[in-house]
């Protein structure tokens, strides 16, 4: 998706992505933490989003676009398991998909070879929350799962 956009390089600027296919993203003070999806009259999709921060705002919009991705296959991608519920399985993997994209593993890997390994520093270098970066960094067994801010 990136490659979409021709970035190379962080921070990914999730609206730049969905302006780029052809996603209407818009600030609603009462769309909340994971914001919203619909689809216009016109048959164009819009993301409502909730807080205006750009490291927000961009997990939301990237959230949300994993919805719209898999909004055509209904509920058959995430059906109930013994554990959790459908609508639950697509919120776990939407939110999976936002880390991904903003925080692609190449880039984050190549950062932290060159020797960026200061959470806060990569944090602001992906602008993203450092919660967001230690998280990504611990999916990616760069640091060890005891390690906290």
């Amino acid at each position: 998706m990136l490659k979409m956009i021709q970035l190379e390089q962080p921070p990914v600027r999730v609206e730049d992505l969905a302006r780029h296919l052809d996603i209407v993203t818009k600030h609603d003070p009462e769309a909340g933490v994971i914001g919203y999806h619909g689809m216009q009259e016109d048959g164009t999709w819009y993301v409502g989003y909730g807080d205006e921060t750009a490291t927000s705002r961009d997990a939301t919009v990237a959230h949300q676009l994993k919805r719209i991705i898999d909004a055509p296959f209904g509920d058959s991608l995430y059906p109930p398991c013994d554990v959790m519920a459908t609508m639950l399985r697509k919120h776990y993997v939407a939110e999976y998909f936002a880390v991904c994209l903003t925080l692609p593993t190449r880039w984050v890997e190549r950062a932290w070879r060159r020797g960026e390994q200061d959470v806060e520093a990569l944090a602001e270098l992906f602008a993203v929350t450092p919660e967001s970066m230690l998280f990504r960094l611990k999916t990616l067994r760069l640091v060890e799962q005891g390690v906290e801010l």
